[in-house]
């Protein structure tokens, strides 16, 4: 008995495979959307661990949230980076893994602390790492100091004590670690930051345990500093206003960077970056004005000085 059953053309086999391929086309955009959104939910979590282990250190320090800015500079920090800084309370209290705790989208995976500049401060520094370069802090880091996240200016630094003057990184010029009794002097809680998704650094790696990776800023940014800033009194005294957050960085989906606040809340906050591009039409300077679309959500006033307190 002759079968009836014919073999596929090579147009119908063709018609197949670009079925197949249109069908794969489609499908693959919307699991790497999967993906990522999985990937930005992980790092919400993470970020909210780091804001839960801030919160444990201040009812364990008298409302401390750290002992501030985790640095190997003797200007910018008043503690050795082994001993304190915000990175190594929480890694020595275990209040955190932070190592195991990384932005899984940020392809920035150490942080700029390890940058060679860091390091090797000169005289200023707290460390002799030994020898100087990209290898200095192997060990340093294999004891889990390291995160890719960064840490508000605000929790490093509070305010200045001055509104007018320099420079904004020097512990000396500012009112030290942020506390919960300053907190509670601030309307906006829920909108100031502690913790946030680092900004990775264009152009800028480290060598790490034989490994070169890229890295992410430890700092959210500072004040800007305005030379002649248009809202004092006079019309030329320079003036610290508004907080820029270019040490954040948008890493899930272009414009979206997962913070987590003081009132323990974490949120997506979309296009963070445009809080740094501010400038006053009239004058072309950089202004210290409110942007409404991004500081709804996100405070970057002054917490104790008066005058930028919206």
């Amino acid at each position: 008995m002759v079968s009836s059953r014919r073999a596929f053309s090579l147009v119908e086999l063709l018609v197949v495979i670009t079925i197949i391929t249109l069908l794969m086309a489609i499908a693959l955009p919307a699991m790497s959307r999967a993906r990522e959104s999985g990937r930005t939910a992980k790092c919400a979590s993470n970020v909210r661990q780091i804001g839960i282990a801030a919160t444990s250190f201040a009812l364990d320090n008298q409302g401390d949230f750290s002992t501030g800015r985790w640095a190997n500079n003797s200007e910018i920090s008043d503690i050795a980076p082994d001993e304190g800084g915000w990175v190594a309370d929480y890694v020595l209290g275990e209040y955190t893994i932070l190592n195991q705790t990384l932005c899984p989208t940020s392809p920035a995976r150490v942080s700029s602390f390890y940058s060679t500049e860091s390091i090797d401060s000169g005289g200023s520094r707290w460390i002799d790492f030994e020898p100087t370069g990209d290898n200095a802090a192997t060990s340093f880091y294999k004891r889990g100091f390291n995160t890719n996240y960064a840490a508000s200016w605000y929790l490093a630094y509070t305010d200045m004590n001055s509104t007018k003057q320099e420079p904004r990184e020097s512990y000396e010029f500012t009112l030290g670690p942020l506390n919960e009794r300053t907190l509670a002097k601030v309307v906006a809680v829920s909108e100031v930051p502690l913790f946030g998704d680092a900004a990775v650094l264009a152009g800028r790696s480290t060598r790490i345990d034989g490994k070169r990776y890229k890295m992410a800023s430890e700092l959210s940014g500072m004040p800007h500093y305005n030379e002649f800033s248009i809202e004092s009194r006079s019309g030329t005294s320079p003036i610290v206003g508004r907080q820029m957050y270019t040490g954040f960085g948008e890493v899930h989906g272009g414009d979206l960077t997962n913070i987590t606040f003081a009132d323990g809340s974490t949120r997506n906050v979309r296009h963070i970056s445009r809080i740094s591009k501010w400038y006053d039409e009239k004058t072309g300077i950089q202004s210290i004005g409110y942007i409404p679309t991004v500081e709804d959500r996100l405070y970057a006033g002054w917490l104790v000085n008066q005058g930028l307190n919206e």
